[in-house]
């Protein structure tokens, strides 16, 4: 009798253990499956075939993108690559996956947040700033001594005067939303205003070539050279 129940009980606990694992999340990363785990309420990431890319350290893993994901910790976020390789110390408050081979961080001291950009590789490029987005199509909205810029990929700044970021994301499908004088419209990345600043609200972001805008109170969509979509 008293085999029997050792027996069972051993394997109660087999199952508890293998209850305390669990897949969150499995996906194709550059023609690969990955699957990030969970396991003692930490994460993880194995390949297909069950072997460890990145060992059950953190608090959170998001959703590859780009082939790369945030990682948390206590000590803040960082980035790890679809290999597991380490990019970005979990140290930040914030952090962008990479788009056209940069992402940007942001150290958040409340007198003087720091954001800075880093190439996908992790090495630092020197471009740091008061405010900054990730990038999108080339450019990066950012605040350079209280001034609004462009940001291009060579690390040049480029003046959107006399127009402001009405959201500061950045494009969207080649397009900019930008005020003026309460109004909004839109440049193109060649950084012209080709949708004039005339709607009392508009869409940051293009969907399949699409946004909403709100002109004399009446919401419509407009396409990517502004004609109203019917």
């Amino acid at each position: 009798m008293m085999k029997k129940v050792v027996a069972v009980f051993i394997l109660l606990c087999a199952c508890v253990v293998c209850c305390c694992t669990s897949v969150l999340l499995s996906e194709s990363v550059d023609d690969e499956e990955i699957v990030v785990f969970e396991e003692n309420s930490l994460f993880g990431v194995k390949d297909a075939k069950g072997n460890i890319l990145v060992p059950q350290v953190y608090n959170e893993i998001s959703g590859f993108c780009n082939g790369y994901s945030c990682v948390y910790t206590d000590s803040g976020v960082g980035l790890i690559n679809s290999k597991g390789k380490l990019i970005a110390p979990c140290k930040f408050d914030s952090i962008t996956i990479p788009e056209d081979g940069f992402y940007v961080t942001l150290l958040d001291d409340e007198q003087s947040p720091r954001y800075e950009f880093y190439s996908a590789d992790g090495t630092p490029t020197g471009w740091c700033f008061e405010y900054a987005s990730g990038f999108h199509d080339g450019y990066a909205c950012v605040i350079f001594q209280g001034e609004e810029y462009l940001l291009d990929i060579a690390g040049e700044l480029h003046s959107i005067a006399p127009f402001q970021f009405a959201w500061g994301d950045g494009f969207s499908e080649k397009r900019l939303l930008v005020e003026k004088d309460g109004r909004y419209g839109y440049l193109d990345s060649s950084l012209k205003l080709v949708i004039p600043c005339i709607y009392d609200w508009a869409d940051a972001s293009f969907n399949d070539g699409t946004a909403a805008v709100r002109l004399n109170g009446k919401l419509f969509y407009i396409d990517k050279s502004g004609e109203k979509v019917e």
